[in-house]
């Protein structure tokens, strides 16, 4: 998120602020959204096609999750 933002953003703090600075912060948090939701579908992804090693006795088993 851009520095000059504040890093505190209480309803106080955001009602001070003009109305292109608040766009501003939604522009850029609407960023760290998108960019978290992409590391976190790939993350999901890798899970999913992962694949586990458990024992059951003598026996392995491979199971997809």
């Amino acid at each position: 998120m851009n520095q000059s933002l504040p890093q505190d953003l209480d309803r106080e703090s955001l009602n001070q602020l003009s109305k292109e600075e608040l766009v501003e912060i939604i522009i850029e948090q609407s960023k760290v959204i998108r960019t978290v939701d992409r590391k976190v579908l790939e993350f999901d992804e890798k899970m999913r096609v992962s694949t586990v090693v458990f024992g059951t006795g003598n026996h392995h088993q491979l199971r997809s999750l």
